[in-house]
């Protein structure tokens, strides 16, 4: 459900009121100045029928090129887009004349041009032509800004004009300056309680509302509404409208007590003043039903649903409103079990949708797939997979095939195809919407903040849920392949995509390479925010056409950047790293195991009287391996997420136990260590070891709580994995065993960091310049993202501003030992180079030497690193 704010004017927030008709059954006179009048108070169709019937005369007075019929046509064609005929037969053509007549008579800059323009850029919006529509408001803002200067409220207009074109089309990033800019200048021109001022108020607040901004909106919403009740009066339809859209972005916090005191004073000015049968009441009472529903009083929203719908049929008959407030009422329905009633309703509405959209309309694919979700609870799966199948074929034809809504419903109709017996044609859809969802994320990632990225990535369509179920069943070893090969490449994904975002300009000292970049931020984030809106109203084959632009730009501005950072390039290709990549480069006498945390998938079973059984999977872990001597992937389920988290927590807490002093108390600690150690190994590892026979190295990717267990220093016996045959190596991610560009080399010998002083000012680094060359480009790497949105520790810890607030407030004393410990160690290293011919010398940092400075500037020259030094936990970072 997608929430919309109701609005005042056409391309803004405001929508007019029902006008006043008193006194108009005589004529207006024909004149241009009735007409403008006409326009003003609402008559739109008297103001066009007057219109129409002047220019005859003004034509055979002043000639047909003349600037009176250009101004006549002006006017005309705003009664049109007004009254809602923009995309009538002969609008465009009437405002393209006045446009020329002007252009000719006047010259391209003269400011009556800027009328002619804008008149000629909103028919253009209505058709959807938003690319050339921007250029007129551009052209229009440009002559206006030359001919009266920054300050003149007519360059007011035209920055509000494009900022409308630009929120209706998701550009918000470039309307949101325009919109800011606006206000400003009709605040200093206009003064603060201008009734322009209130409309460039609400504007903006629905830009902020749409981005997400809802603490920003607010207040500027309350602006807006105080305006307008000192201008109207408290009683009056913008002001009830204006309500609403607070109420709306208040419900949006969450804060519903807030909204609820606003949506019933709207109602009850528009009761008062539209009459208790208006639509626009319905409309609000709707609303309230909605917000009664999303705060559980199913009971009232029933009520108010009923009460909408009522009016809607003896107001408007069968509407797409009508069809809205039904569909929604269903949805209620069948989330309380009531299925007979919601089939009723979602039938109804989806016959209206029909009826006035037609059968291809996107809103009837949203019925479609609500309904196939119903027939599926019912255990109707054959009923199901054909209302989903006609719902996927509007959704593709609609948006294409790459779309998030293709993407929902695939995984609908592979959740219908796995309760229907069919686990290939269910693997498949599932897959797909996984590549939908990953892509979708992949080409939004960079153009959010991380915290905006990472909450996307914990809600977006997911298909891998129910394909690691799927592959887990299958025989097939072809199935593990392919569903290892999709998991590859969605695993830690956000960051990835950020720390790709910093390559592509990080150390560069090209401002053309740094544009290029916001340029592609930019036309990602327009792209984003298509996808995610939706339609919200537009036609469909104007949005394909916004959608189409967006991919556009967004590919050029790849292009661009591709041709002048390497750094992308090579971003670009490891994105396209995939499981026969990270199979060919995995070395001789290697194995590869790689964990996978899956959330809870649900999976409906055989019916059981009116409701089916449910099936549900809770949350557990699995791992991918293949060893050194296997073809094909296996795919172990290791137990659940409760129990293995579990075991985690314990082994963690017995690694964190003081050993004592007392010899008891030691051997007591080491055998609580060594329990918890073996109960994990059992459980985490031992169920891969047929997997690993003969590999010399072992390849691990963590996942989950598994991320924070060190497995060599598992007990095995009364040695530990450590002491094996194989060596473990740590990967963040499959793909980093693939590199598509040159590594740096190697590094040598021993960096030692014991007992720094924590009190010592920040200072330059002691390490010289031939060791900073052996730097490596920065790769900042995640533990993923949990398949049901929660994060492993790692990567929950990103964002912990308060912990770090405390943490840089505490002090840490030097440890006795340490400085001790690290002299042993370098000693150590120099008896074992002796003795084994290793190379490398020892680097041993210690005190106000051993900064993070130091550390960072070394630690990636060097073979082995050896830190003596303190170690703390973020309590609520324990698995």
């Amino acid at each position: 459900m997608f929430l919309v704010g109701i609005a005042v004017f056409p391309g803004s927030a405001f929508l007019p009121g029902t006008p006043d008709r008193t006194g108009t059954e005589a004529a207006a006179p024909p004149t241009i100045e009735a007409i403008g009048e006409l326009i003003r108070t609402g008559h739109y169709p008297e103001a066009e029928a007057a219109a129409r019937q002047l220019l005859p005369q003004v034509e055979a007075a002043h000639g047909p090129g003349s600037i009176q019929v250009a101004a006549l046509l002006d006017l005309l064609v705003g009664a049109l887009w007004q009254g809602g005929r923009a995309k009538g037969p002969d609008t465009r053509a009437l405002a393209e004349r006045a446009l020329a007549i002007k252009e000719q008579v006047d010259g391209p800059s003269h400011p009556g041009v800027a009328v002619s323009l804008n008149a000629l850029a909103m028919v253009l919006k209505e058709q959807g032509e938003f690319a050339q529509a921007r250029s007129l408001y551009e052209r229009a803002l440009h002559i206006r800004e030359q001919a009266f200067g920054p300050d003149d409220p007519q360059v007011a207009d035209s920055l509000h004009s494009l900022a409308g074109l630009l929120l209706r089309s998701g550009d918000y990033e470039a309307a949101l300056p325009l919109y800011r800019r606006a206000l400003a200048l009709r605040e200093k021109v206009l003064g603060p309680d201008h009734a322009d001022v209130a409309k460039s108020l609400n504007n903006l607040a629905l830009l902020l509302w749409n981005m997400g901004e809802y603490a920003e909106a607010g207040p500027l919403y309350e602006r807006a509404v105080r305006i307008l009740e000192k201008l109207l009066g408290s009683d009056h339809p913008l002001v009830a409208r204006g309500l609403a859209n607070s109420a709306l972005n208040l419900w949006s916090m969450g804060d519903y007590n807030g909204a609820k005191p606003l949506y019933e004073r709207a109602r009850t000015i528009l009761e008062k003043t539209l009459g208790p049968e208006n639509a626009d009441v319905a409309t609000v009472i709707d609303y309230q039903a909605l917000l009664f529903h999303d705060a559980g009083d199913d009971g009232q929203a029933r009520v108010l649903y009923r009460k909408a719908q009522a009016i809607f049929e003896h107001a408007l008959g069968d509407d797409p409103r009508l069809a809205e407030s039904l569909h929604n009422l269903a949805v209620l329905e069948r989330d309380a079990g009531e299925l007979d009633e919601a089939r009723r309703l979602f039938d109804r509405s989806l016959a209206i949708l029909e009826k006035v959209d037609g059968p291809g309309h996107p809103d009837v694919a949203k019925g479609l797939n609500a309904l196939g979700l119903l027939l599926r609870d019912a255990g109707d799966e054959d009923g199901a997979r054909s209302v989903l199948e006609r719902a996927l074929r509007i959704r593709q034809n609609t948006y294409g095939p790459d779309h998030p809504a293709v993407g929902e419903t695939l995984l609908n109709l592979a959740q219908v195809l796995d309760a229907g017996g069919d686990p290939v044609g269910a693997l498949d859809a599932a897959l797909r919407a996984e590549r939908i969802g990953r892509e979708h994320l992949r080409h939004s990632v960079r153009g959010l903040s991380e915290r905006q990225a990472l909450g996307y990535a914990a809600v977006r369509t997911s298909g891998l849920g129910l394909a690691l179920s799927l592959a887990a069943e299958a025989v097939d070893p072809d199935a593990r392949r392919k569903v290892w090969d999709v998991f590859t490449q969605s695993r830690a994904l956000v960051l990835d995509e950020m720390a790709a975002r910093h390559r592509a300009v990080h150390g560069v000292q090209d401002s053309a390479v740094e544009q290029l970049a916001q340029s592609l931020d930019s036309t990602r984030r327009r792209l984003a925010t298509l996808a995610i809106r939706g339609p919200e109203g537009e036609p469909p084959e104007v949005y394909r056409r916004l959608m189409d632009e967006a991919r556009r730009e967004e590919e050029d501005a790849e292009r661009s950047l591709a041709l002048r950072s390497a750094a992308f390039r090579h971003d670009q290709a490891r994105a396209g790293v995939g499981l026969a990549d990270i199979l060919a480069a995995l070395p001789p006498d290697s194995a590869l195991v790689a964990y996978a945390y899956r959330g809870a998938v649900e999976r409906p079973g055989p019916p059981s009287g009116a409701r089916p059984e449910s099936r549900g999977e809770d949350p557990c872990y699995l791992a991918f391996a293949v060893g050194p001597r296997e073809v094909n992937p296996s795919l172990v389920r290791l137990g659940s997420a409760g129990e293995i988290d579990g075991l985690v927590r314990r082994w963690r807490e017995a690694v964190g136990t003081a050993p004592g002093v007392v010899r008891v108390a030691r051997r007591r600690a080491e055998d609580d260590y060594r329990q918890a150690g073996e109960a994990l190994r059992r459980v985490i590892w031992d169920p891969l070891a047929p997997h690993l026979q003969g590999a010399r190295r072992i390849f691990v990717v963590p996942d989950g709580s598994i991320s924070l267990v060190n497995l060599a220093t598992l007990p095995e016996g009364d040695a530990y994995l450590l002491e094996s045959d194989a060596v473990i190596h740590y990967l963040s991610a499959e793909r980093d065993l693939v590199h598509p560009y040159e590594e740096p080399a190697p590094g040598e010998g021993l960096l030692i960091i014991g007992a720094p002083d924590f009190d010592a000012r920040a200072s330059s680094s002691p390490i010289g310049p031939q060791s900073a060359a052996r730097r490596p480009p920065a790769r900042a790497r995640d533990r993923g993202a949990r398949r049901d949105g929660s994060f492993s520790a790692p990567e929950r810890g990103r964002g912990l501003e308060a912990h770090c607030a405390d943490f840089r407030s505490m002090r840490f004393s030097p440890l006795p030992g340490a400085r001790a410990e690290a002299e042993e160690v370098a000693a150590a290293w120099r008896r074992g180079g002796v003795q084994s011919g290793a190379t490398g010398g020892v680097l041993r940092l210690t005190g106000s030497a051993a900064g993070k400075a130091a550390f960072k500037q070394a630690a990636a020259g060097h073979r082995v690193l050896h830190l003596a030094t303190h170690a703390f936990f973020l309590d609520d970072l324990r698995p």
